[in-house]
């Protein structure tokens, strides 16, 4: 037992050590001493922390140990304290970077390049979107920072106000508490701020979590969380968003069966009995033998069943794989769509009942953060079971989602685009829609609001900049808050 857990500790410093190799032969020193400065720091923020929270909240709270902000600052310095062997391991690489003629990049003050910050709260269990507040801090003396800060998304939450005061650390890292202020404040909401920076002096962010009590004072949550440039905000922010269907919409055909073919020819047991089964499916459906829910539904099965057994890894190596040599069944207009709704501020969501294993993949490429995809249970071990976890294809499920996530969190759809009575209600949550093929169109759908895609002006090569072009004139500008 002790040797494979000896083994296992070498195995991390070798894969620990190979990255700061590779992070220095790429020239990356400023980001190495990002890292460096902020260890080195910590030795002193341990030393000093008691006499900065007592002047951080001077005249602001007690310094007791049952105060409950007080509680949430002695468990950070616990929850936030690197290994030995990190710091081991950076101060080594860090050496070897300075005989190897890296150039120091040493703060000369304390002062943050911007006095303007977007804090953006990563999404979390439970909250399918971001929350995006802006910071700003007043004009500094020295090391100590004093502001204020604002919820501008969700729209819900714009009432929510907090000030805070703290301290930097040579620029390279950020501690603040925080408390609620305003005409209605969540006296909940207090806590602390650790961040450290990333990326090179005048286009840093600054990477960290924010620490508070739960609801009952029992327990220390924390929330990752960003500090990035004004107009920097991750998709999930925005909030307008488009509802982009997958499948026969920017992908040509389904992305299942292509996945099931290259299983195939890897000598997957049962992937070529699976895509038989698949193309009869196909078939019983185009002759409205059951309806294209049902058909979701059938190929969900058939799929979770194949995957019964094998792991996770095996599969998402062999997605990666497969969609680099697959990049053709995307369509034309898949691309430019989506780059036209970033330009003009519109997040694209895809729901889909593709693979979750393929389909992150192509969103990747396409540039698309966020997306709802077939989902298959695995234990433990990171083996398949055989269950499907989660199915977005049907209507239902869309109803739901629009009504629960985009509806309940203050998000606006904006534009929709599918191809299949699936999408209806999608289609019925946007004010403009793009079908793609032969889907009939419905009464209370105006066609000056409607763009058709016929299945023959796929390939014309016009249809990528007429699509854009009509998203331009047709789709609400729109921004992470208004």
């Amino acid at each position: 037992m002790q040797d494979s857990r000896d083994k296992a500790v070498d195995d991390a410093r070798k894969v620990f050590q190979d990255r700061l190799r590779r992070a220095l032969a790429d020239a990356d020193y400023k980001t190495l001493q990002a890292v460096r400065y902020a260890l080195i720091e910590r030795k002193r923020i341990e030393t000093k922390l008691s006499q900065t929270i007592k002047r951080v909240y001077s005249g602001k709270m007690s310094t007791s140990k049952t105060d409950p902000t007080w509680r949430i600052v002695q468990a950070m310095a616990e929850l936030t304290k690197p290994p030995a062997d990190v710091i081991a391991w950076v101060e080594e690489y860090w050496a070897f970077a300075a005989a190897s003629g890296a150039e120091a990049d040493v703060p000369s003050s304390g002062e943050l390049e911007r006095r303007r910050w977007h804090q953006v709260i990563l999404r979390q269990e439970g909250r399918r979107f971001a929350s995006v507040d802006v910071v700003d801090i007043d004009p500094q003396r020295g090391d100590q920072l004093v502001g204020r800060i604002a919820r501008v998304s969700p729209p819900a939450e714009q009432h929510l106000r907090w000030e805070f005061v703290g301290t930097t650390f040579a620029g390279e890292a950020i501690f603040i508490c925080f408390w609620p202020t305003g005409e209605d404040p969540d006296r909940r909401s207090r806590g602390t701020i650790w961040l450290t920076r990333r990326g090179p002096r005048g286009r840093e962010h600054y990477e960290g979590e924010y620490t508070r009590l739960s609801e009952d004072d029992r327990k220390i949550l924390k929330r990752s969380i960003e500090w990035n440039p004004e107009g920097v905000i991750p998709q999930e922010a925005f909030h307008r968003i488009a509802l982009l269907d997958f499948d026969n919409t920017l992908h040509r055909g389904w992305s299942l069966r292509p996945w099931l073919e290259f299983l195939a020819a890897k000598g997957w047991s049962g992937a070529s009995e699976a895509g038989k089964k698949m193309d009869g499916f196909v078939t019983q459906y185009e002759s409205g033998r059951f309806d294209h829910d049902a058909l979701s539904v059938k190929c969900a099965q058939l799929y979770s069943s194949l995957l019964r057994g094998r792991h996770v890894e095996e599969v998402e190596a062999l997605a990666k794989q497969h969609t680099r040599r697959s990049r053709n069944h995307i369509e034309p207009f898949a691309l430019p769509l989506v780059e036209q709704l970033l330009e003009m501020g519109v997040a694209p969501f895809i729901l889909s009942g593709a693979p979750e294993e393929v389909l992150k993949h192509h969103a990747d490429f396409l540039g698309v953060a966020y997306y709802q995809a077939l989902t298959n249970e695995a234990d433990d071990d990171g083996v398949y079971t055989g269950i499907v976890l989660d199915n977005p294809t049907p209507a239902d499920y869309k109803e739901e989602f629009i009504a629960r996530v985009v509806n309940g969190q203050g998000r606006e759809v904006v534009l929709a685009a599918g191809d299949e009575v699936s999408d209806f209600p999608s289609f019925d949550a946007a004010p403009v829609r793009i079908i793609v093929g032969d889907l009939k169109e419905q009464e209370h759908w105006p066609p000056d609001t409607t763009l058709r895609i016929s299945s023959a002006s796929l390939d014309d090569k016009k249809t990528p900049e007429k699509v854009r072009s009509w998203i331009g004139a047709n789709v609400q500008r729109g921004d992470y808050w208004k």
